[in-house]
């Protein structure tokens, strides 16, 4: 298994050398933007990349740290309890080659130009019985423009190391060869190959023998290798799964470890020529017979994926403090209709979508699963140097990705990671009336770091007997903000009615608290709405007349300004005589 940059077929011999390489970790100088932010804030990106004839950004691409969707692809190419599976891209398209455990032989996909198409699958046989039965680790590469597929499985006797010669063309029917047994194999069951130096360096597992074994082909994968038994490092017990991690010039080897549930970690400095020194990270209750593991650098983390036999599960590896720390695990779940997963692929992007293959032995069937878009953001892509501002309309982790000069030989991706916090919420309540002289708390709910009124206090709490509007500003513990207001009333106790018949009483509509707004505005309106009257709140009440003649006994509507931002009333009074 390798992680493979996904680039135009065109340019396929650029690729192959690449795409021989392991994990690699490194940092250059890209482009700058906030670590975090809040939601709904304007991002603006500062882009130093070096100057490319394109640029694609996608602000929502693919993310690890979420669950992804899975399908199931029912039983092709005569699969017979699958072992493991790769994927490669070639000029072709896209390919998978699959173990079958149970009657030694290989089932190759064709997905055309789509990681997402339904494969055409072909069943390529067992090569004369060169394939052994219990087949398990596969890997193929192209070598100076030939292909190869590597293969090793076998139990006592049978194990060994097959090689597959396609020619220049995986379509080919290939050659087989029967390597034997080197390196004192022991039912070897995962196999990772590539380019390290000057020589091809394979690298499998021993589950009988509890050790780990090293091929070395010198500069070409056609000649015989030599092996090499490395013993029980890294305290492995009934290791399978394999898969190797260069950062800093740095190589590191992850092993899973099926019996004690576990995984464990070689280091080999800066040459795999060199004898390792491991350690086990210890039994972990989300291990449960982990078999196959994979890695893959997702922006500027790294992350593992390892199938779990038993439980039909994947436990995603987290290396939040570098890849030197011991991970989190978390389990993803049975996605994809997992059965006794035995095999998972390599990560490969196509266009903005992560994807990865896995083979189920205990159903014959694969297990495709994908990492996909969001729609979280303002704008999704966008092809200028710079790009437009843009902001996230909910919290969470998102991936933020730029291709340069994609579909030329010169391609590079560059990807960043950013946080979007979610805004406090406040728990203002609703605007209120209350009456004159009344005391009213108000309080957005606690937990916030700061608080501001705009009073000017900065108490999670304020006491107001005024009326008024009363603003808040909240912030919470990441730095997001924001606003709640409530406007306060005060209980005016405007009459419903009034008697203007000259008997000393109730022959004004006029109230005392409108005494406390002198700059009030009252308007009156007859049903039909002529403005009658305009007066002031130190004018007197109005009497029931229009121009000095009383109107008649009727209902009249009223606007009232109280001149001091709070909402204007509305209602009506009526006129009895």
């Amino acid at each position: 298994m390798t992680t493979r940059l996904v680039f135009q077929s065109q340019f396929l011999f650029f690729l192959l050398y690449l795409s021989a390489l392991p994990l690699t970790s490194f940092s250059q100088e890209t482009f700058i933007l906030p670590d975090s932010t809040c939601v709904n804030d304007t991002i603006q990106i500062i882009n130093n990349s070096r100057t490319a004839n394109s640029y694609y950004w996608n602000f929502c691409s693919g993310n690890l740290l979420y669950t992804p969707s899975g399908e199931n692809i029912n039983n092709q190419g005569n699969l017979d309890h699958p072992a493991f599976i790769t994927v490669v891209e070639s000029s072709e398209g896209y390919f998978s080659f699959i173990t079958n455990q149970e009657n030694g032989t290989i089932t190759r996909n064709f997905f055309g130009q789509s990681l997402l198409n339904t494969p055409v699958s072909v069943n390529l046989g067992n090569f004369s019985n060169t394939i052994p039965v219990n087949v398990k680790g596969i890997q193929v590469i192209n070598d100076s423009g030939n292909w190869y597929a590597l293969i090793v499985g076998g139990i006592g006797d049978a194990s060994r190391l097959v090689r597959l010669s396609f020619g220049g063309s995986l379509q080919n029917l290939p050659t087989s060869e029967n390597l034997g047994n080197v390196g004192d194999l022991a039912y070897p069951i995962d196999l990772f190959v590539f380019f390290d130096g000057d020589s091809w360096i394979g690298i499998t597992t021993n589950f009988a023998g509890n050790s780990i074994t090293m091929f070395d082909f010198g500069y070409s994968l056609a000649n015989t290798p030599l092996g090499s038994n490395l013993g029980n490092v890294g305290n492995i017990n009934q290791p399978t799964g394999i898969y190797p991690v260069k950062e800093n010039d740095q190589w590191i080897v992850f092993v899973s470890n099926m019996n004690s549930h576990s995984i464990s970690r070689l280091s080999f400095g800066t040459s795999l020529k060199n004898l390792p020194s491991g350690e086990n990270f210890g039994y972990s209750e989300l291990l449960d017979s982990p078999y196959d593991i994979t890695f893959v650098q997702n922006c500027d983390r790294i992350f593992g994926f390892v199938l779990n036999q038993n439980n039909n599960n994947i436990v995603r590896m987290d290396f939040v403090n570098g890849i030197t720390s011991r991970p989190d695990y978390t389990s993803v779940g049975n996605i994809g209709e997992l059965s006794q997963p035995q095999g998972i692929s390599e990560v490969l992007r196509q266009n903005d979508t992560l994807l990865m293959f896995v083979a189920n032995n205990g159903n014959n069937t694969l297990s495709r699963l994908y990492f996909t878009n969001c729609e979280e953001s303002s704008i999704l892509n966008s092809t200028a140097r710079t790009p437009p501002p843009f902001s996230y309309s909910e919290p969470g982790n998102y991936n933020i990705s730029l291709i340069l000069d994609e579909g030329d030989p010169t391609q590079e991706e560059i990807c960043k990671n950013i946080e979007i916090y979610g805004i406090p919420e406040s728990v203002l309540r609703d605007d209120t009336v209350i009456t004159s002289g009344q005391i009213m708390t108000l309080d957005p709910g606690e937990g916030y770091a700061d608080y501001i009124w705009s009073t000017g206090e900065t108490s999670q709490t304020i006491e107001v007997d005024l009326p008024g509007i009363y603003q808040v500003t909240i912030t919470n513990a990441q730095g997001c903000t924001a606003v709640d207001a409530i406007e306060v009333l005060i209980e005016l106790g405007i009459p419903n009615f009034f008697t203007p018949n000259d008997d000393g009483y109730n022959d004004r509509w006029e109230w005392s608290k409108l005494a406390l707004y002198p700059n009030a505005v009252i308007q009156i309106f007859n049903r039909y709405g002529k403005l009658l009257i305009t007066y002031n709140g130190s004018d007197p009440g109005w009497d029931g007349t229009y121009r000095g003649q009383p109107v008649p006994t009727d209902s009249y509507w009223y606007i009232i300004d109280l001149g001091d931002g709070s909402k204007v009333r509305t209602g009506h009074v009526t006129i009895i005589r």
